[in-house]
């Protein structure tokens, strides 16, 4: 007898959904109606987000000038709503506002971050500039996420003009107009509970801007009166790479350079990927409601390709007729690392670590290299050390000085700009010990780790406090 499956579909509007399914066509009817009623429901709401395109008119072909050339883009973008979005405090009067600039990838970010220092702010403006990504040791990364965490916690809406830091940026500085931005890789997409006032958003895929956007208005819910979220035309990789053979919206993204090039986007331009009609709500609407199949342009339409890679990810591969050469059957096929459907279709195959090692997890491609800061006898400051593995004694842990591989950028703000959250890494693990009661070394162990690719040509790694580290060029 056929098995009847418990369904269960819920989301935030509160009436779940229970069915039994006894097959495939009784699942996919069930999941239809729910995502009608949902979808029904997301456009009865006043949108809370709303898109515009932004071109990107840079002539540069030098990687570090279309960089500074991006960072011009990003601040007037900031500038601009911050105009359109700002508040008053309501102690000194000054017009403030929060932003997210999300960037697809750290290295590039780096580098406009440095710029957007150097370039500084219109007369009468302040930006205060807060870097977050992944590469920064743990302590400094934990104190960045806690102090966003708690700014951008807007369930009361005069809580932020009460919080310390912003409360001692403001009383610090004079000047009428407050920018906070958080120039942000995506790790700013997902876990994180922040209300904003708007976003940038370099682009990668559609999944990626409905999760930026999810940070703007999430607490307050005031739909705007003109757009709150900037995208860029295009990204860096299509800028820095120009040409359109090669794959741009990758990494993250769901475009692929594949045989058939069933997954290529024929143009790199959001103007060309993405009608104006569907910028005008961000919501769930497009992840969750596919077009039909035949009317699917996955070259054509950037929220096709995401359907379309999802589903030859998620579903059985089609068989391939004996006589077909090994190169058609995998360009036929779409095997590929990022297919899914073996973990589902063979359960026995999860029994093994085969499918772990051919598919790692949030795989770059790129090795990397352990770093931690260590107390040394007399020396103020903690070193940066090499984690190795210990070739003689197994599962211990050798601590090797990588000063020498450590160039720190020199950077002085110009006029308008300063750090949001400037944290001394020493002083993070020095008050830790201290809370814990334990030895600063031990703790330096834990709490000043830190992942960085790994510099396989010896140049070592380009680092500041402000910006995190990115290798050596």
């Amino acid at each position: 007898e056929p098995i009847e499956v418990p369904c269960l579909w819920t989301d935030e509007f509160g009436t779940p959904q229970v069915q039994s399914c006894a097959d495939d066509a009784a699942f996919a009817d069930g999941h239809r109606r729910f995502v009608e009623k949902r979808v029904a429901k997301l456009e009865q709401a006043e949108p809370l987000r709303r898109a515009e395109l932004l071109l990107l008119p840079i002539k540069a072909r030098q990687k570090s000038d279309i960089r500074k050339t991006f960072a011009e883009q990003v601040r007037d973008a900031c500038l601009r709503l911050h105009r359109e979005h700002a508040e008053i405090d309501p102690t000194s009067g000054k017009r403030v506002s929060f932003g997210i600039v999300r960037m697809a990838n750290i290295d590039p970010l780096f580098d406009v971050a440095h710029a957007l220092h150097r370039l500084g702010a219109p007369e009468n403006t302040r930006i205060h500039l807060c870097v977050y990504h992944a590469r920064f040791p743990l302590a400094q990364r934990s104190a960045i996420e806690f102090m966003l965490d708690t700014a951008l916690n807007r369930r009361d809406p005069q809580a932020v003009w009460r919080h310390s830091a912003v409360r001692a940026m403001l009383d610090a500085h004079r000047e009428r107009d407050h920018l906070c931005v958080v120039l942000a890789s995506p790790v700013c997409e997902v876990g994180r509970d922040w209300d904003a006032d708007w976003a940038v958003a370099e682009p990668s895929s559609m999944r990626a801007l409905i999760q930026l956007a999810g940070r703007v208005q999430r607490h307050r819910r005031k739909p705007p009166k003109s757009p709150n979220v900037l995208v860029f035309d295009t990204n860096l990789k299509a800028l820095e790479e120009p040409g359109g053979q090669k794959a741009a919206f990758v990494r993250p993204g769901f475009e692929k350079q594949s045989m058939d090039g069933r997954f290529l986007l024929a143009s790199h331009h959001l103007s060309m990927l993405w009608p104006e009609a569907e910028r005008q709500r961000i919501d769930a609407t497009s992840r969750i409601q596919p077009r039909p199949l035949g009317e699917r342009q996955p070259r054509h339409s950037w929220v096709d390709l995401e359907q379309a890679r999802i589903e030859a990810s998620m579903l059985p591969l089609q068989p391939v007729p004996p006589s077909t050469s090994r190169r058609a059957a995998v360009a036929t096929s779409g095997l590929d690392r990022d297919q899914v459907a073996p973990s589902w279709q063979f359960p026995q195959a999860a029994l093994t670590g085969v499918l772990p090692q051919q598919q790692p997890f949030r795989d770059d491609g790129r090795p990397e290299t352990t770093l931690v800061w260590l107390p040394v006898e007399d020396e103020e400051e903690s070193k940066p050390h090499r984690v190795e593995e210990d070739a003689r004694k197994r599962g211990q842990k050798l601590y090797v000085r990588a000063d020498e591989m450590l160039h720190r950028v020199a950077l002085v703000p110009a006029s308008g700009i300063y750090p949001w959250a400037a944290f001394d890494l020493t002083a993070l693990l020095t008050e830790q010990a201290e809370s814990l009661n334990r030895p600063l070394d031990d703790i330096a162990r834990s709490f000043s780790v830190l992942e960085v690719p790994r510099s396989d040509n010896g140049q070592g790694w380009r680092w500041h406090p402000w910006l995190g580290f990115t290798p050596q060029r």
